[in-house]
């Protein structure tokens, strides 16, 4: 019925497997642990600023085609040129948030998507330039048809 001595662990023996446990499950939450920092600091570094430069150029191309609008509908010469540099300004800072996401891109399937919104944005640009020429030229009622059958951003 009594164990022999060296059959029973001492208990220093037990407490030195318990410590072993833990060591090891105390790794395991240290390699875990790692990886959520890389995920966080992924998020933080490159998707993060991704979808802020993406959103700004949205914004962008919303202000040209508000200003484009406006300039279709100035009253006089003085408005309309007030709104036309508001649509170059806002093409300047379109541009920069260009490449502030161009910068931010690091995948293939990425880089795909954004060869066409890019070439959806410039065709929507190329359009707002021809509707200011019209605005000024034929007036108003020809740059508003331009504008609401050609140059909607998608």
């Amino acid at each position: 019925m009594d164990r022999p001595a060296e059959a029973v662990p001492s208990f220093d023996r037990r407490i030195w497997r318990g410590h072993r446990v833990d060591r090891g499950l105390g790794g395991i939450a240290f390699l875990q642990l790692r990886q959520v920092n890389a995920a966080a600091n992924d998020l933080q570094t490159r998707w993060m600023p991704a979808v802020r430069a993406a959103l700004e150029w949205r914004s962008d191309l919303q202000t040209i085609r508000l200003a484009t609008l406006q300039h279709a509908m100035a009253a006089n010469e003085r408005e309309r040129r007030r709104h036309g540099n508001a649509v170059a300004a806002a093409t300047e800072q379109y541009q920069k948030h260009e490449a502030e996401f161009l910068a931010l891109v690091t995948l293939e399937e990425q880089r795909r998507l954004l060869g066409e919104i890019r070439t959806l944005n410039e065709a929507f640009v190329g359009v707002t330039k021809q509707v200011l020429e019209v605005s000024s030229k034929e007036g108003t009622e020809a740059a508003i048809t331009l504008q609401n059958t050609e140059a909607r951003p998608r």
